[in-house]
C-alpha cells in the first residue's frame, strides 16, 4: 500500500509538474509567440486580437470570416451539430446569400466552423470578397491579391487558407476609404 502511495506522488511529481513545465520551457524558448497565444498587439502595447481565434468584422473594409455559432466567443466555443435538412441552417445560408451580393458563396461561408471562432477560410472565400473590399477601401483587387499572396498558408489537410485578422490589419494602412472615415 505504501509502495503504490508512493509510486503515485512520484507519478503525480513527474507527469503533473515536471512534464508541464518542460514542455512550457521548450515552447517559450522556441516558439514564444505561438505559446503564448499568437496574440496581436497595437502601438500601444495592447491585446487587440489573437491570430488564433475568428473575429467578427462586419465592416465593407474587411475581410470577413465564416459564420460564428457562439459569436466568436472562445468561452463558449463549440459547433452547432445541425443536420444537413434541419430548417435553421438552410435560414442560415438564406440569409447570408441574400445580404450579400455575392449570390454563389463558398460552403465555408454558408455553414459554421467545427469550433465557432476559426480564423482562416479558404482563398476561394477571400477571393470572391475582394470585388466588395476594393470598392469600399478605394484599391485594386491587384493590390488585394498582393496581400494575399503575403497572407496565404497551406491548409493542414485541405486547401489553401488565409487569416482573416492577419489579411485585415495587412490591409488597414493601405484601405483609403476606411481611413478616411475614421
Amino acid at each position: 500500500m505504501l509502495s503504490s502511495f508512493r509510486t503515485f506522488i512520484l507519478l503525480t511529481i513527474i507527469l503533473g509538474g515536471g512534464y508541464p513545465l518542460l514542455v512550457t520551457c521548450f515552447a517559450q524558448s522556441f516558439w514564444p509567440n505561438q505559446a503564448n497565444g499568437s496574440l496581436v498587439k497595437n502601438r500601444q502595447g495592447q491585446v487587440i486580437a489573437s491570430l488564433l481565434i475568428g473575429q467578427s468584422f462586419q465592416s465593407p473594409f474587411y475581410l470577413h470570416g465564416r459564420p460564428s455559432f457562439s459569436n466568436y466567443d472562445p468561452n463558449a466555443a463549440g459547433h452547432s451539430n445541425w443536420p444537413l435538412m434541419l430548417p435553421q441552417r438552410r435560414t442560415l445560408a438564406s440569409s447570408i446569400i441574400a445580404s450579400s451580393s455575392v449570390k454563389k458563396q463558398p460552403p465555408a461561408m454558408l455553414t459554421y466552423s467545427g469550433s465557432g471562432v476559426d480564423p482562416d477560410i479558404p482563398i476561394p472565400a477571400a477571393v470572391m470578397q475582394f470585388p466588395r473590399i476594393s470598392k469600399s477601401c478605394d484599391i485594386s483587387q491587384a493590390t488585394l491579391k498582393q496581400i494575399l499572396s503575403h497572407q496565404r498558408k497551406s491548409g493542414l489537410l485541405g486547401p489553401e487558407i488565409v487569416n482573416v485578422v492577419s489579411f485585415n490589419l495587412a490591409l488597414k494602412p493601405v484601405c483609403h476609404a476606411e481611413s478616411k472615415s475614421s
